[in-house]
């Protein structure tokens, strides 16, 4: 529980640090300088956000973060309309990546499908002993 709260409060101070909670210098359109107040400045601070997270979504660590980011700002920053908004959109993002999953799983099983493999046909039809005549026969060993 002590470590939980550790790692939760190690990632707000992440957040604080992305949002801007820290001074910093740098370029004029960086994130840390960003301080919106528009509708059009929080669409840019988005479109910094997303590039951001791009730029770190091949670490290992990318998906822990995220989960445990978003659990933050719901669980803290939002009110329950736009928490209500976060949780249908989710709901309806997560059916969409199933169902591509799915189709993908079924595409991938339906070309191995397709693929002929060699295969051994046996029976009586290729049994030598039993055109020789005469040979071991299985009801031979019957009681």
């Amino acid at each position: 529980m002590k470590q939980q709260r550790l790692a939760e409060e190690g990632d707000r101070e992440l957040f604080k640090d992305l949002v801007g909670g820290v001074e910093s210098v740098g370029p004029p359109g960086a994130i840390d300088n960003m301080v919106p107040e528009t509708t059009e400045d929080f669409k840019k601070f988005s479109e910094k956000l997303c590039e951001k997270f791009a730029s770190l979504e091949g670490s290992d660590h990318f998906q822990d973060f995220v989960a445990n980011f978003i659990e933050i700002l719901c669980r803290d920053q939002l009110n329950v309309a736009t928490l209500k908004k976060v949780k249908q959109n989710a709901e309806a993002f997560h059916s969409a990546k199933l169902k591509d999953e799915k189709a993908k799983g079924k595409a991938a099983s339906a070309k191995a499908a397709n693929t002929k493999k060699a295969s051994l046909k046996s029976g009586r039809a290729n049994d030598h002993m039993s055109l020789a005549g005469g040979g071991y026969d299985d009801m031979d060993d019957f009681m």
